[in-house]
């Protein structure tokens, strides 16, 4: 029931337009061109991830937020 732990956040890009349903977007299917993209994204979450639990909170905030 809290909201009091750290998170490893993969974004997933702005909507198609501003009426597309959120919930549709986010639990839609990779297209050809995201898939491509994700097994790097998802190797770096795992970086982020292991930093977190060895280096703690502002390491791994300061190192990975904001990175592409």
């Amino acid at each position: 029931g809290s909201q009091n732990f750290s998170r490893v956040k993969i974004g997933v890009g702005a909507k198609p337009h501003p009426d597309y349903d959120l919930a549709d977007w986010v639990l839609s299917s990779f297209s050809t061109q995201e898939e491509k993209l994700l097994a790097p994204a998802l190797e770096r979450a795992g970086e982020a991830a292991l930093c977190l639990l060895e280096r703690g909170v502002p390491e791994a905030a300061n190192r990975f937020n904001g990175a592409v």
